[in-house]
């Protein structure tokens, strides 16, 4: 029997679905060096009395609600790599946000004989950040799922698909400051954190006799949720009257692993201003925006 150790946990795998819920041939895909990985098993358990007691006489097992949260380490393009294909899942495709977004299935490898298998898997929230120049930008991905099967001791007890090809390790790093086009101005970000919210909902449903709060459907609820915030150094008034002028309506954009993101029809909330002390601090900026696009950069 294989023990957990450090090391242990493989890189994501993954699969789109063409059929949601239904785990399709093919290779699977490489999704990023897992750091950690926690999953979702939740059951909505019913319990009643006993006649006559305030003893347990019945309980039902209810239905299953299944997910998993994950922090990869994000590389350069390389073979059928991308770390875009995580804006992807995400996003539905790089010119615009669609309707809906692909579903795909999740394989996880925590030790040589410890195997999870996630089907239905959409992306609820996807955050990519850096936490200094130079530093590796990491994604942390959180995913609802229609179902987690059994885990198993061998992974063709849960499926027979290749492995999927490891990329060459590049780490895409912060080594390019984000502009907004107001008066094309360079936003000195010390660090930053970029979250897509998609605000999915659940649609109960029943496969192969099992009760799914993912069963039917999975698909994202309102209106989109794009932010970015970046770290500067407190320097002068500048953030601090555009946060408070109700500044909207300008461009973003931040140059991330040989891809540029655009950031359309932005705000500042406002609702971020520093808290002032006697020793030195820094602020953080906040943006919001419509939608994002992405595009190689030549």
């Amino acid at each position: 029997m294989g023990v957990k150790t450090a090391g242990a946990l493989k890189p994501l795998q993954y699969i789109i679905e063409s059929t949601f819920g239904v785990l399709p041939s093919g290779q699977l895909s490489y999704g990023g060096k897992l750091q950690t990985q926690s999953q979702m098993n939740n059951h909505d358990i019913e319990t009643f009395a006993e006649d006559g007691s305030r003893t347990v006489g019945l309980k039902t097992w209810g239905q299953q609600e299944a997910g998993f949260s994950v922090e990869l380490g994000t590389y350069l393009d390389s073979g059928d790599y991308s770390w875009t294909y995580l804006l992807e899942l995400a996003m539905g495709e790089s010119g615009a946000a669609r309707g809906d977004i692909d579903s795909f299935s999740a394989l996880f490898e925590a030790a040589p004989d410890q195997y999870y298998l996630y089907r239905g898997c959409k992306v609820n929230n996807l955050t990519l950040a850096a936490s200094g120049v130079g530093k590796a930008m990491m994604a942390t991905m959180d995913a609802v799922a229609m179902i987690g099967e059994e885990p198993a001791t061998t992974k063709a007890q849960l499926l027979t698909n290749a492995d999927a090809t490891i990329p060459a390790l590049n780490p895409v790093t912060h080594n390019k400051y984000p502009e907004m086009s107001l008066d094309s101005v360079v936003i000195p970000a010390m660090s930053y954190s970029i979250t897509i919210g998609n605000n999915l909902v659940q649609k109960e449903g029943i496969v192969d006799g099992k009760a799914l709060k993912g069963g039917s459907l999975i698909y994202p609820g309102d209106i989109m949720s794009v932010s970015m915030e970046y770290t500067v150094a407190s320097t002068s008034l500048f953030w601090d009257r555009l946060k408070m002028a109700e500044t909207d309506d300008f461009t973003v954009t931040h140059q991330i692993g040989g891809y540029e993101l655009t950031f359309e029809h932005c705000w500042i909330p406002g609702d971020d201003m520093p808290s002032r002390t006697q020793t030195g601090y820094d602020e953080t900026i906040t943006f919001n925006a419509a939608n994002i696009s992405w595009e190689a950069v030549q």
